[in-house]
């Protein structure tokens, strides 16, 4: 009977630990080096999986109370993970984490200054009157998203002046902030 209840409590310890992982996991997505959010997604999904298993059979269970809902609340994480947009929710994190930096870069080129991201490639301008500066985000394959920085507000970058940077971009039409626009290139 205690080894039952041992493992009772170490399978909610896990259970409540898998809906932090997976909010850390997705607000890192875009922040860590590029090969660190699918190896940590790989893990996070795979701690999933063998949590999901072990909880499978608690189903069935005449028990009640904790263990149902320790069940539903790694169900819901599931299709959080899986059905809510948190691309979206890196994507806004790393923006307001490096907001300050993208700051400091606009306020450079605009004085005329040559920012060091420029030599880094960690920022790119595109245009020589009012240009954009697009922030890139690490990419997978042949697509990448990042932060354009467009200096007329409320006006969503022109996607034929960003065909410099890439073939094919997109741009959302709503701001992140102020001057802001989150695009994908492709």
């Amino acid at each position: 009977m205690n080894s039952s209840k041992t493992r009772s409590r170490a399978l909610t310890t896990a259970a409540l630990a898998f809906p932090a992982l997976v909010i850390g996991q997705c607000s890192a997505f875009y922040v860590l080096p590029f090969l660190v959010p699918l190896i940590t997604g790989a893990a996070v999904a795979l701690y999933g999986v063998v949590l999901s298993a072990l909880l499978l059979p608690q189903l069935w269970s005449k028990q009640e109370g904790v263990r149902k809902l320790v069940i539903g609340l790694v169900a819901i994480t599931w299709l959080g993970w899986v059905f809510v947009p948190t691309k979206e929710f890196a994507v806004h994190v790393r923006f307001w984490l490096e907001r300050p930096k993208y700051e400091q870069v606009v306020a450079q080129i605009a004085r005329g200054e040559q920012p060091r991201c420029l030599r880094t490639n960690e920022c790119l301008v595109v245009g020589n009157e009012a240009p954009y500066v697009v922030f890139p985000f690490p990419g997978f394959l042949s697509g990448w998203i990042g932060v354009v920085h467009v200096p007329e507000l409320d006006q969503v970058p022109d996607s034929e002046r960003l065909k410099s940077v890439a073939s094919d971009p997109g741009c959302d039409l709503n701001a992140i902030a102020p001057h802001y626009y989150v695009c994908g290139f492709y």
